[in-house]
């Protein structure tokens, strides 16, 4: 006696081939992550990171060059941010501080810049923010040609009113923060 063929369902007959697809798709979101992660500044494993952005890149003297300083606190709730860093004043002119679209929307102190140092002191009266967000975006023009390394400062000194440094705070504690500099060609 002929066993009685069982119709299967789309299913069924496709179960192999759907799940070579899905195994296929999950390495290409995990090889994509890992190679959007190894893009992005880590700081050395620790999330408390205020970095450059771009953090390199190729500029003809008379351009100018917009640099994003961002911080990325991970999960952890930030209140305030400031970031000093050093510029080499002989390849670039400072042109403009722009916070318009920052996460910090007030200005702890005014944004500050002496030739060859920017220090911007902004915080979050609204609430607290986590994650990568915008601090500022600071503007240069191209002097001359050469390398332009800019250095984030990591030495505060709490008592004076003009530290160029680098620090995050969260409910009024300052947190371990690492930094990322940036370094551009010019031409």
């Amino acid at each position: 006696m002929k066993k009685p063929t069982v119709k299967k369902n789309w299913w069924q007959q496709n179960v192999r081939a759907v799940s070579v697809v899905a195994t296929i798709v999950m390495a290409g979101v995990i090889v994509g992550g890992i190679a959007w992660a190894k893009g992005r500044p880590t700081g050395g494993g620790n999330s408390n990171l205020v970095y450059l952005s771009p953090s390199s890149g190729n500029y003809v003297s008379g351009s100018t060059i917009t640099v994003a300083v961002r911080e990325n606190s991970g999960t952890t709730p930030v209140s305030a941010v400031q970031a000093g860093f050093t510029y080499p004043s002989n390849l670039l002119q400072f042109v403009s501080i722009d916070s318009s679209s920052s996460a910090f929307t007030t200005d702890f102190s005014p944004a500050t810049q002496a030739t060859g140092s920017i220090l911007l002191t902004r915080s979050s009266l609204t609430g607290q923010v986590s994650g990568d967000q915008l601090v500022a975006n600071v503007t240069f023009q191209v002097l001359g040609s050469g390398r332009a390394n800019l250095t984030m400062s990591t030495t505060c000194q709490p008592t004076s009113a003009t530290a160029n440094c680098t620090a995050l705070s969260s409910a009024g504690s300052t947190i371990t923060t690492s930094t990322a500099d940036a370094n551009y060609r010019l031409k």
